[in-house]
């Protein structure tokens, strides 16, 4: 009889992930770790949600409950694109990642920029649904509003979908140190020194 078959066998994984007290799953692992960026999400979120709504909408729609709505909206949005990375990052090692990795790094940012865009589409549409169909008795929903805004959304989706892709395939090609340093300009090039 192996090991796996024994009643009450723990695998490796397990005792690790019990050893440094994380849950069982992968996504749930990841989502502990970052937290940190989580909570900087919602923060700039809220900030985006209310600038969205300072910026895009009439000056008499702009009241203190209707900001405060926009900005759970920019929440709700900034969280669904951490839970897709997060996601993405859960099944790097899984058949389906291994997959993803095979294709060139334009189709793997394509698909994972499609996938989050339909994840933000999706969460977007219901929020609004959710945080202003009492207050606008849903006189938003219109042709108009299907055929101008809906499109709008979708691409700000794909939009914001393509520069989170691309910064993350670009951190995980190149080091995160590394990018952060040229992206502050503090990178310089290794001087070759010659031997004497």
């Amino acid at each position: 009889m192996s090991s796996y078959e024994r009643k009450g066998a723990v695998s490796g994984a397990d005792l690790g992930a019990r050893e440094y007290g994380l849950g069982g799953s992968i996504f749930a692992r990841y989502a502990k770790r970052n937290r940190g960026l989580l909570i900087a999400l919602m923060v700039m979120g809220f900030a985006v949600g209310i600038t969205y709504r300072f910026l895009m909408d009439p000056v008499a729609e702009r009241d203190p409950a209707n900001y405060f709505r926009s900005g759970l909206h920019g929440v709700g949005v900034a969280v669904t694109a951490w839970v897709v990375q997060i996601g993405f990052a859960s099944i790097a090692r899984s058949s389906v990642g291994t997959a993803l990795r095979q294709l060139p790094v334009a189709g793997e940012l394509l698909i994972r920029s499609l996938v989050m865009t339909a994840a933000l589409v999706i969460v977007g549409i219901s929020l609004q649904f959710v945080l202003y169909a009492h207050p606008l008795w849903l006189r938003w929903v219109t042709v108009d509003w299907f055929t101008t805004n809906l499109p709008t959304i979708v691409a700000i989706g794909f939009a914001i979908s393509l520069i989170i892709g691309v910064t993350t395939e670009t951190g995980r090609l190149i080091e995160n140190s590394l990018l952060t340093s040229v992206l502050l300009g503090t990178y310089h090039r290794p001087v070759r020194e010659s031997g004497s």
